[in-house]
């Protein structure tokens, strides 16, 4: 059973915790990390991967500048996940079904099925002309080609640069997707809470 020393429960102060399951194995109380550990770990993993891709920025750059920046953020968010001490709170863990990262890979699978492989591979079979394939490319490459010219796909690139500018592209198709989807269900919820303050008003009424 995998456990941390010197990490006490918030409830009984037990020096060792169970993160298989969000209870503390000693008292039962139900326990996760604390929302403040979350917050700023992000920040600074944040800070840190825009500092590390403004560095490495410079005009022209590809699709390997995106996928080496990717890669400098997984290495910086395991670095923080062992360096920033560990806190816990008392509550039930919070699960975000969908979330940026769910988004994205969402994005990032569906533009390779349907725009690398399938499409790709029927213009192979077909034999598409030279220009149909570069308006096909240029698809791949929006929106990332209209922010940087090095971001446009060519027949001459790099798979790297192919992979690196459809993840970007995913990030923003992403970002957009989960904002629409939190609009939505604030909405909803709204909706929900209006309802409710309806239903108890008129309750209200027929008893006087």
């Amino acid at each position: 059973m995998p456990r941390l020393k010197n990490v006490r429960c918030p409830a009984c102060g037990s020096d060792f915790y169970d993160f298989c399951k969000p209870n503390c194995v000693d008292c039962g109380e139900p326990i996760r990390i604390a929302r403040s550990v979350e917050i700023w770990t992000g920040r600074l993993v944040l800070a840190a991967i825009l500092l590390v891709a403004v560095a490495a920025y410079r005009p022209g750059v590809s699709g390997r500048w995106i996928l080496g920046v990717v890669a400098a953020g997984i290495f910086l968010g395991f670095v923080a996940s062992r360096v920033i001490p560990l806190k816990l709170e008392r509550g039930t863990p919070e699960v975000h079904r969908f979330n940026f990262l769910v988004a994205v890979l969402a994005v990032a699978f569906s533009v390779f099925v349907t725009e690398f492989m399938f499409f790709g591979v029927t213009f192979l079979l077909i034999g598409g002309k030279p220009a149909e394939l570069q308006d096909y490319l240029d698809i791949l490459s929006t929106p990332m080609a209209f922010l940087e010219k090095g971001f446009l796909i060519t027949p001459s690139s790099g798979f790297l640069d192919l992979c690196g500018t459809m993840l970007g592209n995913s990030f923003i198709y992403g970002a957009l997707i989960l904002i629409c989807y939190r609009t939505v269900r604030l909405g909803f919820k709204r909706g929900e809470v209006a309802q409710m303050d309806l239903s108890g008003t008129s309750v209200k009424n027929d008893e006087d």
